[in-house]
């Protein structure tokens, strides 16, 4: 897959993933902001304004005028809001590119904010922050953040508080956008039926004349292992929610294509370490995985698991008998092999639409500053080792790293700590 890459003089950065045999596009707007950037007094705000800017702009002043600038030609809109970027994207007949353009350029330039409307979307919001707290698989991720990472940003649920969301107001959103939504702070990524030159072309005549100042820099969060191992929200749910976790790796750190493969090893699929032992073998639980979360400075690496409150504890031992064991031992050549075979292949089958190359492709571009090739990514993969697996665990699954966050009818958490150990 062939991707360019061109910057405006304004710093404006565009991506292309030129796919001519398909008859559609995707155009990605990355705005290098998100709930790390906020203050406490601004919880939320990334995610408000993502919402608001939805609500009516210059060119479409109400929700439905938005909506209907995409959807009357078949296309989706959507925005998304996370811990580093805020994003708005258009899928559409490549045919009507120019007005995909026009409708994702008239949200992030021209937003009305009408007041009428920043007090309905707050109740909005409200609502579902509270849908969060009332899904223990969600609201879990939220107290594995908040002692993950201590007082800062990071540990904060990316839509705010109660207390953030009465109080943010339409000044503080302006300023937000002014500081954060700038030139220099945007990839544009485009995959589908469009060439590089003609992305560029059309892309300069909406975002080349937009003049603003250089965006903050990101505030490096450290990683804590002094504070509380175990946050337990005692609620009575027929089934406990549960995460185990550690600090991880950096987006760019030279051990990532590594953790991915650990990750794939451990419990990603019907075919994982933890999936067979902890649901085929001995059958505590129903659902469990493993998955990996990146930011610029550090990482996440944990196991979520949904298990009987009965089995709680053999659960918590049996996931960390297996973070052990790859500490003690490396995988096979042959396990490993199998692991990268899994790996690529999701890799590649994940690339078959617009949506996800244009995601793939502008999120590295945003996050990391460079698009590494299919290739390289392949070789990258390749080349990992199982001692390098190893290493990388042993990097990692270290007892006083261990923390637990788990929702359901439990113990103190005092309980659990004899058991977070590797």
């Amino acid at each position: 897959m062939n991707v360019e890459q061109s910057r405006l003089p304004n710093g404006v950065t565009i991506v292309t993933a030129p796919m001519p045999y398909l008859h559609s596009v995707t155009v990605v707007y990355y705005f290098r902001v998100g709930s790390r950037d906020e203050s406490a007094t601004e919880a939320g705000i990334c995610h408000f304004i993502e919402h608001m800017l939805f609500k009516g702009t210059a060119q479409y002043p109400t929700a439905r005028e938005v909506s209907e600038a995409v959807e009357n030609l078949g296309g989706d809109f959507n925005g998304g809001t996370g811990k580093e970027t805020t994003d708005y994207s258009v899928r559409i007949s490549s045919a009507y590119l120019g007005r995909a353009l026009d409708a994702l350029t008239d949200l992030v330039r021209a937003p009305i904010f009408a007041p009428a409307e920043i007090e309905k979307e707050r109740r909005v919001i409200s609502e579902e922050l509270r849908m969060y707290k009332d899904s223990p698989q969600d609201w879990v991720q939220v107290l594995l953040d908040e002692i993950l990472f201590p007082g800062t940003a990071l540990a904060r649920e990316v839509v705010g508080t109660p207390e953030s969301l009465r109080a943010l107001t339409r000044t503080q959103m302006l300023a937000f956008m002014a500081t954060h939504y700038v030139p220099a702070n945007l990839v544009v990524s485009v995959a589908g039926n469009v060439t590089h030159a003609e992305a560029v072309a059309a892309i300069t005549a909406r975002l080349g004349d937009w003049v603003a100042p250089a965006p903050p820099h990101w505030t490096t969060t450290p990683v804590q292992l002094d504070g509380p191992r175990v946050a337990i929200d005692h609620r009575p749910t027929e089934q406990v929610s549960l995460c185990l976790a550690v600090p991880a790796l950096a987006h760019d750190d030279p051990a990532h294509d590594a953790l991915l493969l650990l990750n794939a090893l451990l419990g990603d699929g019907m075919s994982s370490r933890l999936f067979l032992t902890i649901r085929e073998d001995r059958g505590l639980a129903y659902d469990i995985g493993s998955s990996v979360t990146s930011f610029y400075d550090t990482g996440v690496f944990e196991v979520s698991v949904g298990c009987d409150p009965e089995q709680v504890d053999a659960v918590i031992v049996a996931v960390l008998a297996e973070l052990r064991r790859l500490c003690d031992e490396p995988p096979t050549e042959a396990e490993l092999q199998r692991i990268k075979d899994y790996t690529r292949g999701r890799f590649v089958i994940g690339l078959e639409d617009t949506g996800s190359v244009a995601t793939w492709a502008g999120i590295q571009q945003i996050l990391r500053g460079t698009v590494r090739t299919v290739d390289d990514i392949l070789a990258g993969l390749d080349a990992v080792t199982p001692a390098q697996v190893q290493a990388v665990a042993r990097r990692l699954f270290r007892t006083e790293a261990l923390r637990l966050a788990a929702i359901g009818t439990l113990p103190d958490a005092d309980h659990f700590l004899p058991l977070l150990r590797v």
